[in-house]
């Protein structure tokens, strides 16, 4: 878990299960606002964005890793609830913006992340790393490369986007809010 963070198991936890919502092709609807610190069940996977200010605009490169446009930080609390260790898909998580672009997690700069700034300080697990099973919770960093004008982005678990936790909202002028640089992150 997070330094100075205690779990509490939620009230209500959504599971993901329900069929995907019909739209014509290529409409994008806008996934249901998650509060921040609901958990979101999908595949034996639990996790939730605990606090707004564990989403992030970084300014620069991650190690050697320069962003084709910007890198958004993303602090999630996950736990594995299946019978053995398993690494988070690929797919499982999305960040989504206001015009449907999608955005996979960057493969690799999870762990250039902790090395830099501290496994333990800055979140316990890479996404590159295991995840044992009995359903405790731990801190992952996920970072996803996004263009500069991408706004009004959710973070969404899951292969259907029904819910997420609003990251980033819209901005008149186009420009990221939540900027900082990477050591000033959570």
């Amino acid at each position: 878990m997070l330094p100075g963070t205690e779990f509490v198991p939620p009230e209500r936890t959504l599971v993901l299960n329900q069929p995907t919502p019909t739209r014509a092709p290529n409409e994008f609807v806008s996934p249901t606002e998650l509060a921040m610190g609901a958990f979101i069940e999908y595949d034996n996977w639990q996790a939730s964005l605990l606090k707004p200010n564990y989403a992030l605009v970084l300014d620069g490169a991650i190690g050697d890793r320069e962003p084709a446009g910007r890198f958004v930080l993303a602090l999630l609390a996950i736990g594995n609830n299946a019978a053995t260790p398993r690494f988070i898909p690929p797919d499982l998580f999305v960040l989504v913006d206001d015009q449907g672009r999608s955005y996979r997690p960057e493969t690799g700069v999870s762990s250039m992340y902790l090395n830099l700034y501290g496994r333990g300080q800055r979140g316990e697990l890479a996404l590159e790393d295991a995840i044992e099973p009995a359903g405790r919770v731990l801190s992952v960093p996920l970072l996803f490369d996004v263009p500069q004008d991408a706004t009004g982005l959710f973070l969404i678990m899951g292969r259907q986007p029904i819910a997420g936790w609003p990251v980033l909202e819209r901005v008149q002028d186009g420009a990221l809010p939540l900027t900082a640089t990477p050591n000033a992150g959570p």
